[in-house]
């Protein structure tokens, strides 16, 4: 393991952030997200997190990817035909169809069992 994926390591112990512990230890802002995600697919870095019990939950996480995406919170960075990179927002359908995953991980997780049926009211706003 290198010392900048060990100082990886090291941050993301502190707040279970990929993002930002990509940039402390050293990543570039621009790329710190997909570098974190990457970090910990690794399985020398699942093993030095497992080792201090702050192996990532990746159910949790991508619960958060999700409700991002439904949101519009979630941008996609592509190349665009003359080679310049856009910041892309998930489209209508994207969106609903990350609610009804979101809606599925609910069901399975056994969330809303206690005391009757749980109903869950999506509102996409367009404004944000």
């Amino acid at each position: 393991m290198t010392e900048r994926q060990e100082r990886f390591c090291s941050e993301y112990e502190k707040d279970g952030d990929a993002r930002g512990a990509a940039i402390r230890a050293g990543y570039p802002a621009k790329t710190a997200a997909e570098q974190g995600r990457a970090l910990l697919l690794r399985n020398d870095v699942l093993e030095r997190l497992g080792k201090a019990g702050t192996a990532p939950d990746f159910g949790a996480e991508a619960l958060r990817l999700l409700t991002g995406i439904a949101r519009g919170e979630t941008t996609e960075r592509v190349i665009g035909k003359n080679g310049e990179t856009l910041e892309l927002a998930a489209g209508f359908r994207e969106r609903l169809k990350a609610i009804e995953l979101i809606e599925l991980i609910s069901r399975r997780s056994g969330a809303g069992e206690r005391g009757g049926a749980a109903r869950t009211v999506w509102v996409i706003r367009d404004d944000l």
